[in-house]
């Protein structure tokens, strides 16, 4: 299977090099995804340390960013989620905050694994697919929305290492209609030290927008997720941003997330 039947869409050049067919054994083909994998993180990394234009102050911002999800469960298969996010130099580069509705669909349940004690039950599961809509709030009374596509997959590594691949496609609406893909490899581990309970996390992003035809963005995250109750997560982050393409060229993000789940 070759990467365009996977993510729907043309294979950007950046991913060509996976064109080839997946094996059909099973346990081939969960070797083949964990190289993949780390392929990627190898490309993004690269990708992002590339030499730009050296930071300067006016080239280099630093932001707060803010959010809140509601998280309201269906059924044992589907949950639908709200978010509302500060987005400058996020999502946007003016002061504006993105909301909108997600569906959260789960394909497979991850089994002979110990239960985790966050209340995200999207952690047990394999596969996640989510359907979403965003809107951008704009200056000149312009107004951004985006459809968005995710496909989530999870498998476990050695010493309970846990490895999160999201596939991202935003469907962006604004004065003109383009896409953009998104790639983003995380690692995490959860701790148990008493009663307290968190899970740190890091991760890698690369953004290929459609408009230009290259990767233009790269961002690497760190974090910590404490479950504070069965319905409540706080997130505290940090992102570097690297952008190739526009200013700033780097940004610095501290973010904190309330994740609330009902």
């Amino acid at each position: 299977m070759r990467v365009e039947r996977l993510l729907g869409i043309p294979a950007p050049a950046g991913l060509r090099m996976l064109n080839c067919r997946l094996p059909a054994h099973p346990a081939s083909i969960r070797g083949y995804w964990r190289a993949t994998v780390w392929l990627r993180i190898v490309g993004i990394i690269v990708l992002g340390v590339l030499p730009v234009c050296p930071a300067t102050a006016q080239q280099s911002a630093n932001e707060i960013w803010p959010e809140v999800d509601v998280y309201a469960r269906l059924n044992s298969n589907m949950r639908i989620y709200m978010m509302a996010a500060r987005a400058k130099n996020r999502e946007a580069q003016s002061d504006t905050w993105e909301f909108g509705p997600n569906l959260d669909i789960y394909l497979k349940s991850i089994r002979g694994r110990r239960a985790e004690i966050s209340p995200d039950q999207a952690r047990r599961k394999y596969l996640m697919l989510r359907l979403g809509y965003r809107v951008l709030p704009l200056p000149d009374h312009i107004v951004e929305q985006r459809g968005v596509i995710e496909l989530h997959t999870r498998y476990y590594l050695p010493k309970s290492f846990l490895v999160v691949d999201r596939n991202r496609l935003d469907l962006r609406g604004k004065e003109t209609f383009s896409w953009r893909y998104r790639n983003r490899v995380s690692v995490e581990r959860e701790f148990r030290a008493r009663r307290v309970t968190f899970t740190p996390y890091v991760r890698a992003e690369g953004y290929y927008d459609c408009t230009g035809a290259k990767w233009t963005r790269f961002a690497y995250i760190g974090g910590v997720v404490f479950p504070i109750s069965s319905h409540l997560e706080i997130e505290p982050t940090y992102e570097r941003q690297v952008n190739k393409t526009g200013q700033p060229s780097y940004t610095n993000g501290y973010g904190i997330t309330w994740s609330i789940y009902f």
